[in-house]
């Protein structure tokens, strides 16, 4: 998970340890890796909640694509956000 992550759980949760547990206890569970920008729309959507956190992870599950179009557009056609940048290079605190 890149820095930029775990800043932006940081400032976003109160909670940040158990944040940053939640997350990488979603690997094992996937048979492997998964890839920051998931771990970064899941945290942008979130917004501080853990509920929140919850249910994105859960529709991360059920299918990514739909956790990353609620992420990165603001419309079907429209692609507000690419998460494979970093928030800093996004310009999101």
């Amino acid at each position: 998970m890149q820095i930029d992550i775990l800043e932006k759980i940081e400032t976003d949760f109160e909670n940040s340890k158990e944040v940053v547990e939640i997350l990488k206890a979603m690997e094992p569970m996937n048979h492997g890796p998964i890839s920051d920008r998931v771990y970064r729309g899941i945290v942008f959507l979130a917004q501080g909640s853990i509920e929140k956190l919850n249910h994105y992870i859960e529709l991360y599950y059920k299918d990514y694509r739909d956790l990353l179009w609620q992420a990165e557009y603001e419309n079907p056609e429209v692609r507000k956000y690419d998460f494979n940048k970093s928030f800093d290079e996004l310009g999101l605190p």
